[in-house]
């Protein structure tokens, strides 16, 4: 039974280039079925790779996507393009929005001035940390620790 279903399947391609032709786009639409979960997973994983570095470098004053991309041995292109894929945010915005997260939480949990923590959590520039703050938060770093002093932590 298999033997005459090969025959009938190698008569509807009169060459065999036909039937090579014929072959390559099954296991192409094989490939791409079973391809898409895990390439998209993978994604995820690089994504979550990417975050996890971001986090552990916060601190860094110089800590910019061309070194992210370096250290993943990927370009600045595709992690830009990767994460904006995955996340729906830029890689620029993330990094800048959990330095501000991390000011938040050093406003209310230590005494440390306003500059010191800017600095401990990677702002070069003391105009754009608190440009960045109040666009953020809609409030001052002064403001912000005054107002979440007595809330419990």
């Amino acid at each position: 039974h298999e033997i005459s279903s090969i025959h009938q399947l190698l008569e509807r391609h009169s060459t065999l280039s036909e039937f090579q032709a014929w072959l390559e786009s099954i296991v192409t639409m094989l490939a791409s079925e079973t391809e898409v979960p895990k390439s998209s997973s993978r994604k995820e994983e690089i994504v979550l790779e990417i975050k996890e570095y971001v986090d552990n470098h916060l601190q860094d004053a110089q800590l910019s996507i061309e070194q992210i991309a370096d250290n993943f041995s990927f370009s600045v292109s595709y992690i830009r393009q990767l994460f904006k894929e995955i996340m729906n945010m830029s890689l620029s915005e993330y990094i800048l929005q959990e330095r501000i997260e991390r000011v938040k939480e050093k406003l209310i949990s230590s005494q440390l001035s306003v500059l010191e923590i800017a600095d401990q959590c990677g702002f070069i520039s003391k105009g754009h940390f608190f440009s960045a703050f109040k666009k953020f938060t809609n409030l001052t770093p002064k403001q912000y620790r005054e107002i979440h002093a007595d809330s419990p932590s």
